[in-house]
């Protein structure tokens, strides 16, 4: 069997997980992961400003120790239910999640998205 991603409240197409935030101020990100035969699965996040611009993805940067700069990737290993409080800036009005598995097959995740 194929790896798979799922979403009850979002668009999915090809691995990536299309959700509109509106107005919110914030999401909650609901994962249900089974890692089946693989190794892992990598989500990652972009958010789109329609004021700056209705196709460009930005992908948040956060500063970590010493200045440097991380971006905001979800890395799960082990089967099981999670969730990932979102902040968002004003005027962004869709969050994507990228989703890259790794080895294997059988892998399953489901992303759902709820508004603030």
């Amino acid at each position: 069997m194929a790896n798979t991603t799922t979403s009850r409240t979002s668009g999915v197409a090809n691995n990536v997980v299309t959700h509109p935030v509106g107005k919110s101020q914030g999401v909650h990100m609901y994962l249900k992961y089974t890692k089946g035969g693989g190794t892992r699965v990598t989500i990652t996040l972009t958010f789109i400003d329609p004021k700056l611009n209705a196709t460009d993805e930005y992908q948040p940067i956060y500063f970590g120790a010493l200045m440097a700069t991380t971006p905001l990737t979800i890395v799960l290993d082990t089967t099981g239910n999670y969730r990932v409080s979102i902040p968002m800036a004003l005027g962004e009005e869709t969050v994507k999640a990228s989703v890259l598995f790794t080895d294997g097959a059988n892998q399953a995740l489901v992303v759902d998205f709820r508004n603030e």
